[in-house]
């Protein structure tokens, strides 16, 4: 094998991605996704227990109401009092 038959190769510059390339990005993007997801459940998660405290809220508010007009009316017993 002499010298001459042997070519020089030339670098020319690549088309595309690799394939570890590709491997990275798509880790990358499941990270991402992941991470998306967590958040995406933590907001569902707050979003019901604000639900839940309102309704509380609404019942309280209606329990007082509904107590604090009875108690106004304790020993009230209409305009005809001598029956």
């Amino acid at each position: 094998m002499s010298y001459a038959a042997v070519s020089i190769r030339r670098f020319e510059p690549q088309q595309g991605f690799g394939l570890l390339e590709v491997m990275i990005a798509l880790f990358i993007a499941l990270l991402m996704m992941g991470a998306l997801f967590v958040s995406l459940q933590g907001l569902r998660t707050s979003a019901v227990m604000t639900n839940n405290v309102n309704y509380l809220q609404d019942a309280g508010r209606f329990t007082v109401y509904t107590m604090t007009k009875d108690l106004r009316m304790a020993g009230y017993w209409g305009i005809n009092t001598d029956v």
